[in-house]
């Protein structure tokens, strides 16, 4: 996802919100995790205006409040002293926690220039892949409908998890791959990302369920659809069941839900649950489930760009085929 109106912004910060490399050969613990992200990380908020503001010092940890100090005094703290802002230090804790609790899964070693910037409202959160940046709105505004914060934290989960495997399989960071490729690695990235945050919730309906208190969702069709495709559990986006439905639609309607990438791989996200991730897991075999399947998705996408038609109903069938039999020989040995 791109936002223009914040290019500028992202790239003018990334002094200030530079996480630096972070190497430990051992998961971190809570306090290990605060103590080196609070000592080398600060924050820059956006407004309902967009313009720049700093954040309160009272109740923050020391090692925010030391960081915000110094970037108050590159803009005018007379100008921010009476500024009653909607994000606070609890805010700024609740999203580290919960990276954190990612992390503790996934243990990324690298956590290499990653910005985290808080807005206030936003259409959506976001990781960019130029600028490493994590912009994570406290709420969504939808068409003027304000989601609730465990939504937010859930989909911010999600553009995390973009960062996270590109660390793990740099075959899919979107600088390496060709126009032609670029759909196919979109669309299987979409579908890790979400199960990221379905292994940490352990809920297949959580990505369908921040999705749904939206107007877009009550409103738009397509979209209600692309939501539905997120849900892992659902039954519905089981492949022969997706592919007798799409035979029923006209063209049109087939190239407008399978031009998605976020609908592209729906089966493969029922799958995935059904037959390996719906049973009790360690950390440990979520971490190396979830890196494998990464793996399957891009040597059969490399592989398959041998065999693309123009027909997108022939390639959605190859290509969840090809994926869903290379799971099955790939996950079952580990």
């Amino acid at each position: 996802m791109n936002f223009p109106l914040f290019s500028r912004f992202l790239f003018l910060t990334l002094i200030l919100l530079e996480f630096h490399n972070i190497t430990h050969a051992q998961p971190l613990s809570r306090s290990q995790f605060e103590e080196q992200i609070l000592e080398i990380s600060t924050m820059i908020l956006f407004d309902a205006d967009r313009q720049a503001t700093g954040l309160k010092k009272s109740n923050c940890p020391a090692g925010v409040k030391e960081f915000l100090y110094v970037y108050e005094l590159e803009l005018s703290p007379t100008k921010m002293q009476n500024k009653n802002l909607a994000i606070n230090c609890q805010d700024w804790q609740k999203v580290t926690q919960y990276i954190y609790e990612l992390n503790v899964i996934y243990k990324s070693t690298q956590l290499k220039k990653v910005s985290l910037v808080l807005a206030e409202t936003l259409d959506n959160a976001l990781f960019d892949h130029v600028t490493k940046a994590l912009l994570v709105p406290k709420t969504f505004s939808i068409e003027a409908q304000t989601k609730f914060s465990s939504d937010v934290l859930t989909i911010m989960g999600h553009e995390f998890g973009h960062f996270l495997l590109v660390q793990f399989i740099p075959g899919f960071n979107p600088a390496n791959v060709s126009v032609e490729e670029s759909f196919y690695l979109v669309a299987a990235s979409e579908v890790l990302a979400d199960l990221f945050v379905v292994l940490k919730s352990q809920d297949p309906k959580i990505i369908y369920k921040a999705l749904q208190f939206t107007k877009s969702f009550q409103k738009k069709p397509a979209f209600k659809a692309s939501a539905i495709a997120r849900d892992f559990s659902e039954r519905s986006n089981e492949l022969e069941k997706v592919e007798s439905r799409l035979k029923n639609q006209s063209k049109l309607s087939i190239n407008t839900f399978l031009n998605m990438p976020h609908n592209f791989f729906s089966p493969i996200r029922y799958h995935l649950w059904k037959y390996y991730f719906s049973r009790t897991l360690s950390s440990d075999q979520k971490r190396n489930l979830a890196i494998q399947t990464g793996k399957v998705f891009l040597k059969v996408i490399k592989r398959n760009m041998r065999n693309i038609s123009e027909n997108s109903m022939t390639n959605f069938s190859s290509f969840n085929r090809a994926v869903v039999k290379e799971l099955d020989l790939s996950l079952t040995k580990l």
